[in-house]
């Protein structure tokens, strides 16, 4: 039985210090210190959530609908996800 991955750049190595071996093999996804997100990440998503958030309240204020209000809400806030995400480097 092999134990050898080829990984994307065509080159064989070992699985067991390969660093996305599996958990449950004795190996680590990534270390205790790695982040989930990083900070531009973290900043992009909330200012999109805040956005969705701000444009759903409008509209449930000028239509009482919470349907309309979600559908509204959600575009907006993928619409800004894009722009925040162009415009933050």
């Amino acid at each position: 039985m092999s134990t050898f991955l080829i990984n994307y750049s065509g080159t064989a190595r070992n699985w067991r210090s390969s660093r996305y071996s599996s958990p449950f093999l004795g190996g680590s996804v990534s270390s205790p210190s790695d982040p989930l997100f990083s900070v531009r990440a973290a900043l992009v998503l909330l200012l999109a959530f805040i956005v969705g958030l701000v444009a759903g309240v409008l509209a449930y204020l000028a239509k009482p609908s919470i349907p309309a209000a979600v559908l509204v809400g959600g575009g907006a806030a993928g619409g800004a996800l894009l722009m925040f995400n162009s415009l933050i480097n």
